[in-house]
């Protein structure tokens, strides 16, 4: 019977996760379909944002010092010399002393304006006049030219997976093909004699329906990989390894085996990954629960990654240490924050635990108590209530909104506790 190789911790097995390299390919796409890519260079700006010193209230354009000592007992009357027509390339007259201009949100200051005077603080007095009965500061009301952007700021910097406000400043820049890291590749094989494809009506008697290959697909899809499926395959040796072998020949940047990664007879991953030519493996096993038959190895630059066959298992693995390494395949900078959303909450009960291991729990969350009572944060945090669920099941998951953390040198958390929570994909 096989043997773990070494139990190592998440944190010796995350920094061996991070020793792997981006995907060496870069498309150049258009804006609509970025959210969600990778940079895969520097981007600066080519020009100011915005382009010219712009109203961000509608009133009148009008130079700073005229308007000085004014008040709503002694308003001071000014001339309307004209109006600022947005969007138009005219050559606007400068704003004449005692004078002003009609202009709307977003438009262009006339030369020698330098404030803008906000529509409420002002009385029509007839056609051509104004008095204005409230003083504003020089560049108040006012965006000046570059003040959001200027010319050679570096926008964003590669390894950063940009969102759709991100592609709306690219937009407003004139910027349309950007560099972007190509999507990981990734090749899914569910293992197993048990396993029947999802199609299966009428399940044999011993047989259940392959859950693995769609949750982790769709997974996969959500952190901006591209699932290569490559289907069910029962628990031989030779099957497996072929699956493993026509991923490589199909430019999988990453192989994932769901299933036969622990110690029994019929568990072979370990043996199919060490079998192919170039392979190392990097670890089996992990200190956590559940995911501790965790298996990692490498062919070249490719990944090959063991996954429990228990779904909660795998997809607990799936969210600790496989979005990390899709991650640094992407190209992220900071691979470890990748997708992740955390929140503190408190804990509702105790919860024991092993020392030795990092125990991750799926938690429930609830609104706060809003204790006014409570002295700390504690009645202001949202409430975490364990879900328990064997690793086989899947309803744990579905129930539950995040996972907590209980450190391999902690014996259990106590009721009341503050404690971080990682949201679920």
């Amino acid at each position: 019977m096989n043997q773990f190789l070494c139990l190592i911790s998440s944190a010796e097995f995350i920094a061996r996760l991070k020793k792997f390299s981006p995907v060496g390919i870069v498309e150049t796409l258009p804006l609509e379909t970025l959210a969600g890519r990778v940079l895969a260079e520097d981007i600066d700006a080519p020009e100011n944002m915005p382009p010219f010193h712009r109203s961000c209230m509608d009133g009148y354009a009008v130079r700073a010092k005229d308007t000085f000592g004014v008040s709503e007992t002694e308003p001071f009357p000014f001339t309307v010399q004209g109006e600022v027509t947005m969007g138009s390339d005219a050559l606007l007259e400068k704003i004449a002393p005692g004078a002003v201009a009609r202009i709307w949100t977003g438009g262009e200051l006339p030369p020698d304006a330098d404030a803008v005077v906000m529509e409420e603080y002002t009385r029509v007095v007839d056609a051509g006049s104004i008095e204005v009965f409230r003083p504003v500061a020089p560049y108040e009301n006012v965006v000046l030219r570059g003040e959001d952007i200027h010319q050679g700021q570096c926008l964003f910097q590669a390894g950063k997976r940009l969102n759709a406000y991100d592609t709306g400043i690219l937009a407003g820049l004139g910027l349309t093909g950007i560099p972007v890291r190509k999507k990981p590749r990734v090749a899914i094989i569910s293992s197993g004699d048990e396993i029947v494809p999802k199609e299966t009506h009428d399940l044999p008697r011993g047989k259940i329906r392959d859950i693995n290959t769609t949750t982790l697909s769709n997974m996969l899809r959500m952190f901006q990989c591209e699932p290569l499926i490559m289907g069910i395959v029962p628990d031989r040796f030779e099957s497996i390894r072929d699956l493993c072998v026509a991923s490589l020949q199909q430019s999988a940047d990453m192989i994932v085996v769901s299933g036969g990664s622990s110690i029994g007879m019929r568990d072979l991953t370990l043996k199919v990954f060490s079998s192919l030519e170039g392979a190392e493996i990097l670890a089996h096993g992990v200190e956590i629960r559940p995911g501790k038959p965790t298996i990692l190895g490498r062919i070249g630059a490719v990944p090959l990654v063991g996954l429990p066959g228990h779904i909660t298992s795998a997809l607990v693995v799936f969210q600790v240490f496989i979005r990390v390494l899709l991650g640094v395949l992407s190209g992220v900078r900071t691979p470890e924050d990748d997708f992740l959303r955390r929140c503190h909450a408190v804990m509702s009960r105790n919860i024991p635990s092993v020392t030795g291991r990092e125990d991750y729990v799926r938690v429930k969350l609830t609104p706060p108590t809003n204790d006014a009572s409570a002295d700390d944060a504690t009645g202001r945090l949202p409430v975490a209530s364990p879900v328990f669920g064997k690793s086989g099941t899947i309803q744990s998951l579905i129930q539950s909104d995040g996972l907590v953390q209980i450190g391999r040198d902690v014996e259990g958390l106590y009721a009341g506790q503050i404690m971080e929570v990682m949201s679920l994909a």
